[in-house]
């Protein structure tokens, strides 16, 4: 490690800690600069966190949409034809499907921009491993990028319809 290196560590421990534990302590709403900053990692961090322990926890139910048809006209007899496509069914494996999606939406905002010869952090490890590193020795792969976003931003919206579901 050269001098230099060691210089910015020293000042992250001695300098920016002390400095952003103050911050949280004595500010308005209890922030440090780099959670204000970078609120969309910051946030993301709190959610997928939330999300891992909620689809390891037992589900007793799931949102009506992940009923099927069938199970939706027994249970309520006045249905109309109409709402059909509105069922997704799939039950509770539906459900969990649709929290990993959600994990995965917030998952991508915090490791889809990482380089992986660069990376320490297990979890995007895992991250990239699963999915496929967007930056490669070649340069960066605008198709999987281009995918894995769509498929993110589709995480993020589930997760925007079905937060008051997130609870057993």
């Amino acid at each position: 490690m050269t001098m230099s290196r060691f210089g910015f560590i020293l000042k992250d421990i001695f300098y920016y800690a002390p400095r952003n534990i103050l911050t949280k302590i004595f500010s308005k709403y209890h922030f440090s600069g780099p959670e204000v900053w970078n609120m969309s990692e910051t946030v993301a961090r709190q959610i997928v966190r939330h999300l891992k322990a909620f689809r390891e926890g037992p589900f007793s139910g799931y949102p009506q949409e992940f009923m099927t048809w069938e199970e939706m006209k027994e249970a309520w007899s006045e249905i109309d034809e109409s709402q059909r496509d509105r069922f997704l069914g799939g039950g509770v494996d539906g459900w969990r499907a649709a929290v990993d999606e959600m994990i995965f939406g917030f998952e991508y905002i915090l490791y889809s921009d990482v380089d992986p010869q660069y990376v320490k952090d297990k979890h995007a490890l895992r991250f990239i491993n699963e999915h496929g590193p967007v930056w490669t020795s070649v340069g960066y792969n605008r198709e999987l990028a281009n995918a894995l976003d769509e498929r993110a931003r589709l995480g993020r919206h589930l997760f925007a319809k079905f937060i008051g579901n997130l609870w057993d």
